[in-house]
């Protein structure tokens, strides 16, 4: 019966209403068994079978995060062990700082060409002062 009740108060929401999110308890204990069954009870990285508790316990991941845009919507979510889930947003956030390191090394890199690139009012030619 509780299930029902589940379905019923959650059919808007499968149906394209409004998205429900993960602060419901509700629809967190859904996804959470929804995510286990999709995935084979499998982490989305590593493909290690999760465990009660420890570094390989389940949790939920964004696959877009949050701060971008993300969505509580089960396209959007993922489960992930606790270790993965963790060192993903490490990962994410060194990433960032690489590319953004890189991004500042090639404006560098075209501004100097710029400057390089200016006519000079020598000529460059023997034949060309003539």
């Amino acid at each position: 019966m509780e299930g029902l009740t589940f379905l019923r108060r959650h059919v808007p929401f499968i149906e394209g209403g409004a998205l429900p999110t993960l602060r419901d308890p509700q629809y967190r204990a859904f996804a959470r068994r929804e995510l286990f069954r999709r995935q084979g009870g499998r982490c989305l990285y590593c493909e290690r079978e999760f465990t009660e508790a420890g570094e390989l316990a389940m949790t939920i991941e964004h696959l877009k995060p949050k701060m971008k845009g993300g969505k509580d919507g089960l396209k959007n979510l993922a489960a992930a062990c606790w270790h993965c889930n963790q060192h993903r947003g490490k990962q994410m956030n060194a990433t960032k700082m690489r590319k953004e390191a890189e991004a500042k090394v090639k404006a560098k890199a075209s501004a100097v060409g710029a400057k390089k690139s200016v006519t000079s009012p020598l000529p460059t030619s023997p034949r060309e002062g003539i």
